[in-house]
């Protein structure tokens, strides 16, 4: 009677060799995926299919089925492969005007399809992004979006896409009206339309602001006395006040999150200059006598203008979307 331990080690040597002749496909898989990666699409075509035929129950084969169903929805029965070379060797490298003009070209002859449809995306994409040419780009996307086969997801993505080359081109109404037309009047992209549009409104606004502030203390103090203020300003005593009110605010942010800095700086450095005009009227009103109305207005100009200076300082640096502006 043999031992188990005696026989459980040949039972394992057999067993490997057994598992050892179960083909894997790892030689095909590699196979093919060289040759996508020097864009021999029938090449990979053929060893993804040997992939399949020679161990169809294996990883490889899941890994084979997936880039096989991917190239075979990009083959056209006219051209084969020949627009999905074109379309992987435009995606290999950053497009400069030259090549994107090259690519429009090649898109032009191409037969429906899908590597037609990402082609003109590639194409929106590279003109809106990389070489400012918004009108361009939304070209491109409308004729992804009108292309036969799009599928909803292509063309609510061309859509977006066109409605934002427009705004970016100039156009907003006509990109909110395009979103609205076609039912993407509530999505993300018209929300920042929207909102972009408010903050031009509200750049105007305060820009007229503060010069409606300015304005205002100017009738209180002409600018020969304001520049007078302005260099009682630059006394060692009063660089010291607006030396602590710069720096503190600074350094609690950067201390809080570093690279936040930036707005409370440009806010300290641009409130200064207002600040001795509000010094400059504020010497005047004391040593002079002024009528009421005067009074009243300068008032309001000093209380109006940080507000205006704090609007543009934070639409410099990007921050009105913090306090959803």
């Amino acid at each position: 009677m043999s031992r188990p331990w005696t026989v459980a080690p040949l039972l394992l040597l057999c067993s490997g060799s057994a598992l050892a002749q179960i083909p894997s496909g790892a030689a095909e898989l590699e196979r093919a995926e060289a040759a996508e990666a020097r864009y021999d699409f029938d090449a990979a075509e053929q060893a993804y299919r040997q992939v399949l035929e020679l161990a169809p129950g294996s990883r490889s084969a899941r890994r084979a089925r997936v880039r096989l169903d991917w190239l075979r929805a990009r083959w056209t029965e006219s051209a084969g492969y020949a627009p999905l070379v074109t379309l992987e060797r435009a995606r290999a490298r950053a497009l400069d005007r030259e090549g994107a003009e090259r690519l429009g070209a090649q898109v032009r002859s191409m037969p429906e399809g899908r590597a037609r449809r990402e082609a003109l995306f590639v194409l929106g994409e590279t003109w809106l992004r990389r070489l400012g040419d918004a009108d361009r780009a939304a070209r491109f996307y409308d004729q992804l979006a009108d292309a036969p086969g799009a599928d909803p997801g292509e063309v609510r993505l061309a859509r977006l896409s066109a409605a934002e080359a427009r705004a970016e081109a100039g156009d907003p109404d006509g990109a909110l009206s395009d979103l609205e037309r076609n039912g993407l009047g509530s999505s993300l992209a018209a929300d920042e339309i929207r909102r972009a549009g408010a903050s031009r409104i509200g750049l105007f606004i305060a820009a007229a602001t503060l010069l409606l502030s300015l304005l205002l203390l100017g009738a209180a103090s002409p600018w020969r006395a304001g520049w007078a203020a302005w260099r009682r300003m630059l006394r060692p005593a009063h660089l010291l006040v607006a030396l602590f009110l710069l720096v503190p605010p600074a350094v609690l942010a950067e201390l809080h999150e570093p690279g936040t800095s930036a707005p409370f700086v440009s806010f300290s450095v641009a409130v200064l200059p207002f600040l001795a005009a509000v010094a400059a009227a504020r010497e005047r009103m004391t040593s002079h006598h002024l009528a009421r109305a005067t009074r009243v207005a300068a008032a309001a100009g000093a209380g109006i203008g940080p507000v205006a200076i704090g609007y543009l300082v934070l639409h410099v640096h990007g921050g009105l979307g913090f306090v959803g502006l």
